[in-house]
């Protein structure tokens, strides 16, 4: 095969990947290809780096054990992959036609895509999964994925045209919820409860004490007025 000018991710980042195999009959490919996406897309956004095996472990559930049919199909990978990240930060989702739209979702989100080959489609893999990070066209443009096939190879090339359907996360971007009047008249309650507003200490001793006169002279009139007052009208 002639040398591709390959765009995409670097191979290098799917090396670690070279020793998740699947080596069990039937095979659990869509769980491997699931595990390893998400290992690679927490690593890249956190730095964490996760238990591959228990990864493994908990895709099988979702992805391979819990379905009435035999195989795995795009929807079962989908479907599992939103189980586990809980529509937090990612969404996944699926679709046919990878020839078309692969590359245009590694050069967008610039991140790996999942990817179904099929026996009759003449892939040597027969039905599988495989994780596509890079593309390539040939000169007769021709287009081949670089992907981790889970079968010891991180770096496997194969023909575009043997692939028919795709999984891949979509970012989930972060909406502005404008608050309802109570949680704005709750977060103000909370905000003043912190302010502590002083009195004019001054002030209240001179309104107490102008009050406590007030009451002293009504006591001593006399029909509602003061005797002073009344020995003014008598003169």
């Amino acid at each position: 095969m002639e040398k591709l000018i390959w765009t995409g991710l670097d191979e290098k980042a799917f090396k670690p990947y070279k020793s998740c195999i699947n080596k069990g009959s039937p095979g659990i490919c869509g769980t491997y290809c699931a595990a390893v996406l998400t290992h690679f897309t927490v690593l890249r956004d956190t730095n964490h780096w996760m238990a591959k095996q228990d990864l493994i472990n908990a895709f099988k559930k979702v992805v391979d054990d819990y379905h009435l049919h035999n195989g795995t199909f795009y929807w079962n990978v989908e479907t599992g992959l939103n189980s586990v990240f809980n529509f937090e930060n990612y969404r996944a989702k699926s679709g046919l036609l990878p020839d078309i739209e692969v590359p245009k979702l590694i050069d967008q989100y610039q991140a790996p895509v999942i990817v179904g080959t099929l026996k009759y489609l003449g892939s040597p893999y027969k039905n599988h999964w495989l994780i596509a990070y890079a593309y390539a066209y040939d000169e007769q443009n021709d287009l081949y994925f670089k992907a981790y096939d889970n079968h010891g190879k991180h770096n496997a090339v194969i023909p575009a045209k043997q692939t028919n359907a795709y999984v891949y996360l979509e970012p989930i971007q972060a909406t502005t919820i404008e608050p309802s009047t109570d949680e704005i008249t709750n977060e103000v309650d909370d905000f003043t409860k912190d302010i502590a507003i002083e009195t004019n200490q001054a002030r209240q001793i001179f309104l107490k004490r102008q009050a406590k006169e007030a009451e002293e002279r009504k006591k001593k009139q006399i029909f509602g007025k003061e005797w002073n007052e009344w020995k003014d009208m008598i003169i």
